[in-house]
């Protein structure tokens, strides 16, 4: 009954946000790379459907990144631990190499992700050897936001617009 309402609003869940846009000329989406994880894809992936589907309902598109990696699911916490890292440091160079934030639905990820982040950042070593390592075209220093979902709807949709999409969603549910 739900996945009914929410697939009359969305059109179709699988399509694209460029096919959706078609009707309406005049609409902006905002686009994230997406970084799902492995519960995501293993015993959470109705949460990776809905959150798909409900992103689409309200206006931006998560577009998942082609060869991600489990992150680890835990930070590691060796000074000198670099293997652990590169996952995370792959993620968000290839956020980077196509000008958008990282959006992760898990908590762990984030939490991996952020700090790894924060780490190539901050931390010279760190960022040398993981850049040495990797040889990437241009070396990664920690430019990409990381946000989890949550923070792309209280910061980015608002609750205001959240409230009202709820609110739609809810008519169709009930009717």
């Amino acid at each position: 009954m739900r996945w009914t309402a929410i697939t009359r609003i969305c059109s179709d869940p699988w399509m694209n946000a460029d096919e959706r846009r078609t009707e309406r000329k005049d609409y902006k989406i905002m686009k994230y790379s997406y970084y799902p994880g492995c519960t995501l894809k293993t015993k959470a992936k109705m949460l990776d459907v809905y959150a798909r589907a409900s992103a689409v309902v309200l206006g931006f598109e998560l577009e998942e990144l082609e060869n991600w990696q489990c992150c680890g699911g835990v930070y590691p916490l060796g000074c000198d631990e670099i293997a652990t890292k590169l996952s995370s440091v792959r993620a968000l160079n290839e956020a980077k190499e196509k000008g958008q934030e990282l959006v992760t639905l898990c908590s762990a990820c984030h939490h991996v992700i952020k700090r790894v982040n924060d780490d190539m950042k901050n931390v010279e070593d760190i960022r040398m050897r993981a850049n040495n390592y990797m040889q990437l075209l241009e070396p990664y220093a920690g430019e990409t936001n990381v946000l989890h979902y949550l923070e792309v709807l209280r910061d980015r949709v608002g609750f205001d617009e959240l409230a009202k999409k709820v609110a739609e969603v809810r008519k169709a549910v009930m009717a």
